[in-house]
């Protein structure tokens, strides 16, 4: 296999004044007016020999509330 050597292009560069730049944000997340949250929590008991297990789940995504036990 024949080596070929790299060289390197001198070019001018000039520095760029980072200052001035503008942040490009996507349009989709600017359009979200509403916030949203899941909470969820399970409460394990035990009576005799028997388990008992329950779960609470709650979300509010894009202004609907939902709720599950």
């Amino acid at each position: 296999m024949e080596k070929r050597p790299v060289r390197r292009i001198d070019t001018d560069m000039e520095p760029v004044d980072r200052k001035n730049e503008l942040e490009v944000r996507d349009p989709f997340q600017r359009m979200k007016p509403f916030i949203s949250f899941r909470y969820s929590s399970r409460e394990i008991s035990s009576n005799g020999s028997k388990t008992y297990i329950r779960a609470k789940e709650k979300s509010f995504v894009s202004g609907k509330f939902k709720s599950e036990e």
